[in-house]
This record gives structure tokens, C-alpha cells and sequence, in this order.
């Protein structure tokens, strides 16, 4: 097992973001949560590839908050250390932690059979004025390579056992990733998006949009569970964009929102 401390702040701050921006950005998270539904899953990889594309890699991503306490390094880590045999046994596990004044962070990493898991443990303490604000928050992810898409609904069970032992309705997002061979054009992204909505019977309920990638927000009937925004509800999120670099138009799908950059 291998300890490192991770190189700065700004990286400690970047992996945990996600937890502040999904409770940022919509109203009613407790209805975030939905179970994977390997049906569902079919279909939206059937939509991906009917567009052109190929599936890449599946990202799920889970958090929860664990209570509001700072707690000491030694303590998160061992923590940590005790949820890691719910993702498999005999998991080789390296551990990198980070510390400031406010702020601790424990990282465990692992893999198996074409999946990557990191478990996050975090814990900060905001003083305002006479009440300090103390929290600590446990986040998943699950990356699943090409090769292990059929363990999708096993993965995303894992990480809904581990985060329902901090909150009855944890939050889960699934992000699927294809690749589209050469460049379409802006008309040609947007309506790869809308024919992908169409088949899965939603509804597209805001889109945004630049010169080289366009995102369509919407809400699904074929897909369980839904969020809330100033928009509507929404549970599908559907973007692309092209890479110069590698010649392919990228495609994400995520439910109920797209959780990695892109």
C-alpha cells in the first residue's frame, strides 16, 4: 500500500467541486437518486451507436454527506480504509491524503477487471464568526473501460450500498461516452442530440451552445428519477464537441446530468 500526498491545494479543492457544484445547481436533490436499469442502459447505448457512436468509457459518480464533523487525518483514512472490501476483496489500494489548516482529504484508488474506483473522504471546516461550519463528504467514482460495460448495474449497485450507509437517497450520476470518427458539423451535433432525446422519449428543455460543442438539457420518461432547476425537471443531459486533436466528435450522455468536463 502506497502513501503520497497530493501536490497542492488547488488539486484538493478540483476533486471535490463536483459535490458543491450538483448542490448548486439543482433545487430538489433529494430526488436525484435512481437506480441503474439495465434495460434503460441498453437503449441509451443502442441511441449512442444508431448516431454513430462508440461507446468509450462509463463513468459513475456518487456522494453523500457524512455527517458535520472535521475529522482528523488518521481518522478519514481509516474510514476509508473500512468501505473499500464493499468494491471487492483483496483490492490493491494506493492512499493519498492533503491537509491544510481548514481543509483534510483522504484518496483511496483501485481497479479491477477493466473498472477504476477512487473513494474520496473530505473534510473542512469554514469558520463564520462565532459558529465554524464543519463538514465532510464521501464521493465515488467508477470509470468502466469498453471491455466492462456489462458490469454497469453491478458498479453502480456498489457505490448505492456504500453511500445509503450515510444517506437514504444518495446521489448518483451515470455518464455514458462515445466517439463519433471525423467532425459533424453544428447542425449536424444538434440534431444527433434531439434524434437521441426523440428515441429515448424526452424532451429537451434547454440548450447552450458555442462554435465548437452544444449541450441539450432535458427530461426523459424512459429514465427514473428527476431534478429540478429554475427550467423544469430534468433527468438527461446530452452534449458534444469535437477534438481537433484526436479527429473525433465526442458525445456524453449523462443522467440525470453529465458529471465529468467535456
Amino acid at each position: 500500500m502506497k502513501r503520497q500526498r497530493l501536490p497542492s491545494l488547488v488539486l484538493l479543492l478540483s476533486i471535490t467541486l463536483f459535490a458543491y457544484v450538483f448542490i448548486y445547481f439543482v433545487e430538489d436533490i433529494s430526488s436525484a437518486s435512481a437506480a441503474a436499469d439495465s434495460s434503460v442502459s441498453s437503449d441509451v447505448c443502442r441511441q449512442l451507436d444508431m448516431v454513430g457512436g462508440t461507446l468509450q468509457q462509463i463513468h459513475i459518480n456518487g456522494w453523500a454527506e457524512m455527517r458535520s464533523s472535521y475529522f482528523p487525518l488518521p481518522v478519514l483514512i481509516e474510514k476509508a480504509k473500512e468501505l473499500m472490501p464493499l468494491l471487492g476483496d483483496n483490492l490493491q489500494v494506493q492512499v493519498s491524503t492533503g491537509e491544510t489548516p481548514d481543509y483534510r482529504q483522504v484518496k483511496l484508488t483501485t481497479g479491477e477487471n477493466g473498472i477504476d474506483y477512487s473513494l474520496i473522504l473530505s473534510s473542512s471546516r469554514q469558520p463564520d464568526n462565532e459558529t465554524p461550519c464543519h463538514q465532510t463528504f464521501i464521493i465515488i467514482n467508477a470509470v468502466l473501460d469498453a471491455d466492462s460495460i456489462e458490469l454497469e448495474e453491478e458498479v453502480h449497485g456498489k457505490l448505492n450500498k456504500i453511500l445509503s450507509q450515510f444517506d437514504s437517497s444518495p446521489s448518483l450520476s451515470t455518464t455514458y461516452t462515445a466517439a463519433i470518427p471525423g467532425r459533424l458539423k453544428e447542425s449536424e451535433m444538434e440534431q444527433a442530440g434531439r434524434q437521441i432525446f426523440n428515441k429515448l422519449n424526452g424532451r429537451v428543455t434547454e440548450m447552450s451552445r458555442d462554435a465548437e460543442w452544444i449541450s441539450l438539457t432535458g427530461y426523459s420518461s424512459r429514465i427514473k428519477g428527476e431534478l429540478h432547476s429554475k427550467n423544469g425537471r430534468f433527468n438527461m443531459n446530452v452534449a458534444l464537441r469535437y477534438n481537433a486533436h484526436e479527429g473525433k466528435t465526442y458525445i456524453w450522455l449523462g443522467t440525470p446530468v453529465i458529471s465529468i468536463p467535456y
